[in-house]
């Protein structure tokens, strides 16, 4: 029985780790989206990980912030705050951040960034040069 216990505890640790690493990773890397839904991006949006537990950028208009409440490879930010300046950009900003608050997976490299959400939406990012 005390065995049982040890695997248990053992499991339900592993599975709750605030495992952020991955993020926290790319602490100094600021990620440019490149395409939204598998189309090429036609204004300029970023995407960095400040902090652990936080998300930030800059979408076509405004600045923005977020938490980021879910262990890599899960993705949950929100809510999404921003600054409210308009722009002729504002449609294509606002479609970004409903994609954002809308991913629920990230993948990682050094070279690319993929945020999916389980509606099929898909945010595709490169690394600023």
């Amino acid at each position: 029985m005390k065995y049982l216990a040890f695997v248990l505890a053992f499991y339900a640790t592993a599975c709750t780790s605030d495992d952020v690493s991955q993020y926290d990773s790319t602490a100094d890397t600021v990620w440019t989206l490149v395409t939204l839904d598998g189309t090429p991006f036609p204004a300029k949006a970023t995407l960095t990980f400040p902090t652990s537990g936080q998300l930030a950028g800059r979408a076509p208009c405004n600045a923005y912030r977020a938490e980021q409440t879910a262990p890599y490879p899960a993705f949950a930010a929100g809510p999404i705050l921003s600054t409210k300046a308009a722009c002729p950009n504002l449609p294509l900003e606002q479609r970004y951040l409903k994609a954002l608050g809308e991913v629920t997976h990230a993948d990682i490299t050094k070279t690319t960034l993929i945020l999916t959400s389980t509606n099929g939406r898909t945010l595709q990012f490169k690394p600023d040069d």
